[in-house]
């Protein structure tokens, strides 16, 4: 039982950085499309920066419910 909380508590903390990691990358993206001192650019070019951030935000959406779901199986009373 031991090994399979230890084993637990270590996918939510990689879980954790992760999300950590996507929500700076994200942020960057975000401050790119907002920051364009030159303009809107190439409308092809924002498009992707605009797929990408989705992208990002969906993964982030799926990487949050996991946490989440690790966090229970740790202390299910945990809302």
């Amino acid at each position: 039982m031991a090994t399979d909380e230890a084993a637990t508590r270590a996918e939510l903390a990689e879980v954790e950085r992760l999300i950590a990691d996507l929500r700076r990358s994200a942020q960057g993206i975000h401050e790119e499309i907002g920051n364009r001192d030159d303009g809107p650019g190439d409308p092809g070019d924002v498009s992707e920066l605009f797929a990408e951030t989705q992208e990002q935000e969906a993964l982030l959406g799926e990487l949050e419910q996991r946490r989440d779901d690790l966090r229970h199986r740790l202390d299910p009373h945990e809302p």
